[in-house]
């Protein structure tokens, strides 16, 4: 048995949250268990190679530093995870073959038998136990929700592996689908500095450190022998770095590249050069009113406030400009496919300027007030912010827009010194993305507002056997988080990727991820 000691404390100040590379949305499924002997795929024949553009690269390969998104699908080609995230939301057998709850706070996986590293070494209930324990006691952004609430992880024979739990999670499928369940040979991890530039796993590629260029270019080559050969009809993958998405969009309309992220404007453009598309909205941008007791902005602590701040902001507009009308103006953080979803609170705000002021009239700020917010220039996020504080400059509130990178940004997110910042909910489950951020414990909720009611609904949701069950907590938590105004929402975003179809097919968007996988994608016709 391995025990636990991370305390929360110290998980809290040492969390660098380096989410906003990889935007996620909800995930709708959470089974209780699953059961299988093989990952789907198809063989298609031998394809020579499938170059992917991707917005960002990987810090090294230590999964536990990557960031979900385009990082996390360049760690798959070389990385097994436990379990997968299949396109649809529900979750598939990988290294491990089945998992269930057998309480609230004990779930059990077992495992494939037949896999090993390229050294030999097998992939066994002690090998996992000894990844999982250094999930459990690293403090990341990938790791966290794990991180938290794990007391102890225990090999049962060679091919069973409990993990109790401090406190319930019902989200752990969904963590172990992420770079926190990929499993690395234990003679790296006894170096953990050697991953900056090298991998071990038992994925389908290896990588190829000479022919690849930190930062710009990762080259794998499918191994000669894998558990799972059949899905994976490429020979040689490399992923490209273009951050710029007009630099993208001209890779791949030209051929250079056979897989690019883009934007709803370069639609028609890419349907004329013959490329397919796949788009799902991804991010709910927000911006997360954290000061809710006064410390900083006395103001903030009347819900009055943060109501008007709501009423002012009109979301159809920003989301028209941002996301060339393809993303959904809302309220709420859930998104559709979430079964907590409730299509009433899309308007709780209706923008009403004459409502904002009165509200703050009421609570004795008709001359309004001053706040500092957080922001980054990444993702669009401080632009979307200066739409929003021209909304709220129209009744009197003045917006103090400190910009950071992203680094510090990321960073920063866990400090009290921003009385809001703005923030995409994105990457987790609802139960996650919401314990997370709005717990009162927790870290992405700096100032530690309590809220009973909201605790309770959060309590039950944890406990709960299935997300049918669960729902009607999620859905109370929502409700409660809008009628107390903790942040201004302003919608979701859209994420579109483009593709080659003669070279590449199968191409679906994850419900959970902001981009595709690429463990689905099929040779092209």
């Amino acid at each position: 048995m391995q025990l636990l000691r991370t305390s929360k404390l110290s998980v809290a100040a040492g969390l660098s949250l380096a989410l906003l590379a990889a935007a996620c949305s909800s995930s709708s499924s959470s089974p209780k268990g699953s059961t299988g002997t093989t990952v789907r795929g198809a063989s298609h024949g031998d394809t020579a190679s499938l170059t992917i553009g991707s917005p960002s690269g990987t810090r090294g390969f230590d999964p536990y530093k990557c960031a979900y998104g385009p990082e996390q699908n360049i760690l798959l080609a070389g990385y097994d995870t436990l379990i997968r995230a299949a396109a649809d939301g529900s979750y598939q057998p990988s290294l491990a073959t089945s998992w269930k709850y057998t309480t609230p706070t004990e779930f059990t996986l077992t495992l494939r038998s037949d896999v090993t590293f390229d050294d030999g070494t097998p992939i066994d209930a002690k090998v996992v136990v000894a990844n999982l324990t250094r999930a459990a006691r690293t403090l990341a952004a990938i790791t966290a929700a794990f991180a938290l609430g794990t007391k102890s992880i225990t090999a049962v024979g060679t091919n069973q592996v409990t993990i109790a739990l401090s406190s319930p999670n019902p989200d752990l499928a969904n963590i172990l689908s992420t770079c926190a369940g990929m499993i690395i040979n234990p003679k790296l991890l006894a170096k953990p500095d050697d991953m900056a530039n090298k991998m071990d796993g038992s994925g389908p590629y290896t990588y190829d450190n000479g022919a690849s260029i930190t930062g710009s270019t990762y080259v794998f080559h499918r191994k000669a022998k894998y558990w799972n050969a059949s899905a994976y009809p490429f020979k040689k993958v490399t992923f490209r770095v273009i951050p710029d998405f007009n630099a993208a969009f001209n890779a791949i309309r030209s051929g250079q590249i056979d897989f690019a992220v883009g934007t709803p404007a370069e639609q028609p453009d890419a349907k004329s050069a013959g490329l397919g598309s796949v788009q799902g909205n991804i991010n709910f941008f927000a911006i997360d009113l954290r000061d809710r007791q006064g410390t900083v902005v006395p103001a903030l602590k009347d819900v009055r406030v943060r109501q008007a701040l709501n009423y002012a902001i009109d979301r159809a507009a920003i989301i028209k400009t941002f996301f060339e009308g393809a993303g959904r103006p809302t309220d709420q953080m859930l998104s559709p496919d979430a079964k907590g979803y409730d299509t009433t609170l899309d308007a709780s705000y209706a923008y009403d300027v004459n409502k904002a002021k009165d509200l703050l009239k009421q609570a004795g700020f008709a001359n309004g007030f001053s706040i500092s917010v957080l922001s980054t220039q990444s993702f669009q996020l401080d632009q979307v912010l200066q739409a929003v504080s021209g909304y709220w400059a129209k009744i009197g509130v003045k917006v103090k827009d400190d910009v950071q990178p992203v680094a510090t940004w990321s960073t920063l997110l866990i400090s009290n010194k921003y009385p809001a910042v703005i923030f995409p909910f994105f990457g987790l489950p609802q139960y996650t993305a919401m314990w997370q951020s709005f717990a009162e414990a927790n870290p992405l909720n700096p100032f530690h507002t309590p809220n009973a009611s909201l605790g309770v609904e959060l309590g039950k949701a944890a406990i709960a056997p299935d997300e049918s069950t669960r729902a009607p907590s999620i859905t109370n938590a929502q409700k409660i988080l809008i009628d107390q105004a903790w942040y201004a929402g302003v919608g979701y975003d859209t994420v579109i990727w483009f593709y080659n179809p003669k070279k590449v097919s199968a191409i679906k968007m994850q419900r959970s991820q902001s981009m595709p996988h690429f463990y689905d994608w099929q040779a092209g016709t």
